[in-house]
């Protein structure tokens, strides 16, 4: 037993050594030459649309997972080229582009199978060549839609209407008396809101005939009036913008507005037009109180022609109002008006604020006859605008802010001849 032990690491050593080494490395030969198959559990790919297509298409998931992919091929080169994949955090990243919508994007459809086809022809997970092979039993699925804008038109619903109907004790009105008050959309600042412009995926938003004309609603949820009013008080408050509630996305046809950005009156996003950007303003007045007041008269009349003072006296005499509304002067309206001195019983709207200061409106307003740009409705009759003119800055206000008011600004005159 020793004699054979010996003779074993003894004799024709070198021989024994290179077949050892010759056998490893046909063992290792043969390994790497047999065909092997790997399973990837997970294989994470990110697409990316091409910057070229992105005011055209809009990918709805960014990021699809395929499950228990099967590759196979020689051993040597899935072992190199799985070693990667099995990282929890590897993710491939595709970019989309025209070529790869055209080629892959069914004409009836916007889902676009990655499958094992797909997989091969875009080199994913590598490059994959004809000695290996590829089995996927459940495709991905990458949702590729057109990118498309709309151009709405902010409106009420017949219920938020309602929220704009003042009752009969309010201190305002419209401006044209009624208690209906129809909103200016605007920003902030006053700056008007004609339309707003929203793109998005196309299926979020309302399906348009491309040949009509129409432009949808986008519904606005405004806050009550009359209970916003409560705290204005004076006209100029009443009129300040006014922050809307929420935007009735659902009632516009209009699905995840996350998703979607607003190009008009600003770029923003949706959540921004409607917590900061859009508001309303309500064009309205004070409720007014009707009183009558005397005030001093003044002309204003042409340099020259029919319509100097002097020559108007003599062809034309004081005929009356158009409205209910009259006045008379002083001295009496058969003097001729180079005489008048001040209008008595002038009928004045006024906020309930005014309505027995009548001294005080006296001494802040008079009445201007405005002869130079008078009106020639028939041969004989001749209409002239009255104004109320402020004497201080006071009064400037008062005037803008609608506390005091001149109906039926118009007298008429008329010839003799």
């Amino acid at each position: 037993m020793t004699k054979f032990l010996h003779d074993l690491f003894t004799t024709h050593l070198v021989t024994k050594v290179v077949s050892l080494l010759l056998a490893s490395v046909l063992f290792v030969f043969t390994q790497q030459s047999i065909s092997d198959e790997q399973t990837i559990d997970l294989l994470t790919i990110r697409f990316e649309l091409d910057p070229d297509l992105q005011q055209q298409w809009v990918l709805n998931n960014k990021q699809v997972v395929l499950e228990q992919v099967k590759v196979s091929g020689l051993r040597r080169d899935l072992a190199v080229e799985t070693s990667s994949l099995r990282r929890a955090d590897f993710v491939i990243t595709k970019i989309v582009n025209a070529q790869f919508i055209r080629d892959y994007r069914p004409d009836d459809g916007r889902v676009i199978l990655i499958d094992a086809d797909l997989l091969r022809a875009e080199d994913l997970p590598w490059e994959l060549g004809e000695d290996f092979q590829l089995e996927l039993k459940r495709p991905g699925r990458l949702d590729v839609e057109r990118l498309r804008e709309v151009t709405f038109r902010p409106m009420l619903t017949d219920e938020m209407k309602a929220e704009l109907r003042l009752p009969e004790s309010s201190p305002f009105r419209s401006t044209d008396g009624a208690l209906q008050i129809v909103p200016e959309w605007v920003q902030p600042n006053g700056a008007e809101i004609d339309a707003i412009s929203i793109s998005g995926p196309s299926s979020l938003l309302p399906q348009i005939d491309q040949d009509s004309n129409e432009v949808p609603a986008l519904y606005i949820r405004v806050p009550n009036l009359e209970s916003v009013l409560q705290s204005r008080r004076t006209l100029a408050e009443a009129r300040e913008p006014i922050k809307i509630v929420e935007i009735l996305w659902a009632a516009s046809g209009i699905g995840d507005p996350s998703r979607l950005s607003v190009r008009a009156p600003l770029f923003e996003s949706p959540k921004s037009l409607e917590s900061a950007t859009l508001h309303f303003r309500c064009d309205v007045k004070l409720t007014p109180t009707k009183i009558q007041i005397t005030l001093p008269v003044a002309f204003s009349t042409s340099a020259a022609g029919e319509l100097t003072l002097s020559a108007f006296s003599k062809k034309y005499s004081y005929f009356g109002r158009a409205g209910v509304s009259l006045f008379d002067v002083q001295p009496s309206s058969a003097n001729p008006v180079t005489e008048w001195i001040t209008v008595v019983n002038l009928d004045l709207e006024v906020a309930e604020s005014w309505k027995d200061r009548q001294a005080e409106l006296t001494d802040l307003f008079f009445l201007e006859i405005d002869i130079a740009n008078a009106t020639k409705v028939t041969a004989k009759r001749l209409d002239v605008p009255l104004r109320l003119k402020p004497r201080t800055p006071e009064a400037e206000r008062i005037l803008t802010d609608g506390e005091v008011t001149l109906p039926d600004p118009i007298v008429i005159f008329q010839s003799e001849g």
